[in-house]
């Protein structure tokens, strides 16, 4: 993953896109392993509870976060604007957290 995100900044680069900002959006493991487990799938007229949302699987998925993503987060953060933002609360308090960010740096 590290190596798609060198690609992504040399492509912005290309594109003159020299002040991305990064945007992390972040909730506790607990605020995790809660909305997992309310998820719904939608699949063929019906909802129902995904196949992989158990506690194995996201065993996995933090494995695999402190193995790819967070060297990825590091690497951004290191070389563009970075926020990290709460993902906690409903769509519009978190919206709100993240168009407060971007205000900064609009021209």
């Amino acid at each position: 993953m590290l190596g798609e995100a060198k690609l992504i900044s040399r492509w912005l680069k290309q594109k003159n896109r020299h002040e991305p900002i990064v945007i992390y959006l972040s909730i506790p493991m607990k605020e995790t392993i809660k909305r997992m487990q309310d998820r719904m799938e939608y699949f063929k007229g019906k909802f129902s509870k995904r196949a992989d949302d158990n506690s194995a699987a996201l065993k996995n998925r933090v494995k695999y976060y402190r193995k790819n993503v967070a060297a990825v987060v590091k690497y951004f953060k290191a070389k563009y604007p970075y926020k990290k933002i709460s993902g906690l609360g409903n769509r519009e308090q978190v919206q709100k957290r993240i168009l407060q960010f971007i205000g900064q740096y609009a021209n």
